[in-house]
């Protein structure tokens, strides 16, 4: 997974961070979080699919 996406899972699910948060965190938009966060669930899907 490219790292702007894993950034973006990890401190979603294992850090438990809003996506406010994320987007102060990481200096982007919450827009960006959104669309990080749902291409980052597709890989994950992609991969337990293969």
């Amino acid at each position: 997974m490219p790292e702007p996406l894993r950034d973006v899972f990890v401190l979603s699910r294992f850090q438990r961070m809003t996506n406010r948060d994320i987007a102060l965190h990481l200096g982007v938009s919450i827009k960006t979080v959104e669309a990080r966060m749902s291409k980052a669930l597709e890989h994950c899907l992609t991969k337990l699919r293969d």
